[in-house]
């Protein structure tokens, strides 16, 4: 069958026809390809500059669409119980008085990030970056900290009842009353820290 189309195609139209009309044919998908990319790239854009919806099915959307880069994202008041962030981009995003109960936090770009009034709850954020995040407010009962780097965090009003919170990489600038952070003599690792109750 194949045979006889291309014979078909030998026969019913002159070669220079054939090859004019493969090179726009090229041309079209090659101009398709890149629209496609472009509309993706512009879609990630968007999504880093506006409000998520409030479902975890959506962000799950965009972190197919956007390789886990939520930097800049605007995630204010969402809720995201039980999310899976680990080693996500959220530098410089609006997390306020979001729900992150539960949620798979580890290894995450949360570079100047704010969290304040937050709900981070049993959140894994073992090794992620909190530098300069402001988390003022927020709920980190039993969240799991080990080996955060909180330098300059602001944590002042925070809940931080029964959070690990050893072997940290940097001592945040703002504590809740009655606590320190302090070198960390049982963590393996040097120049590390622990933030502790006075």
């Amino acid at each position: 069958m194949l045979r006889a189309y291309k014979v078909f195609l030998a026969t019913a139209y002159p070669q220079s026809e054939l090859v004019g009309t493969m090179k726009r044919l090229l041309a079209c998908l090659v101009l398709c390809a890149s629209l496609s990319a472009s509309a993706q790239d512009e879609n990630c854009t968007l999504f880093n500059l506006q409000e998520l919806a409030d479902s975890i099915s959506a962000l799950n959307s965009a972190l197919d669409q956007c390789g886990a880069d939520l930097s800049n994202a605007n995630l204010f008041g969402a809720n995201l119980f039980g999310a899976k962030l680990g080693g996500a981009d959220l530098s410089n995003a609006n997390l306020s008085n979001a729900n992150f109960s539960n949620a798979n936090l580890s290894g995450a770009n949360l570079f100047g990030a704010d969290l304040s009034g937050a709900t981070l709850y049993l959140a894994d954020l073992t090794g992620a970056d909190l530098t300069d995040a402001f988390l003022m407010t927020a709920n980190l009962h039993l969240a799991n900290l080990f080996g955060a780097d909180l330098s300059n965090a602001e944590l002042s009003n925070a809940d931080l009842l029964d959070a690990t919170m050893t072997c940290l990489q940097g001592c945040p600038s703002g504590l809740p009353y009655g606590y320190i952070c302090e070198p960390d003599p049982d963590c393996s690792e040097p120049d590390r820290y622990r933030i502790v109750e006075e």
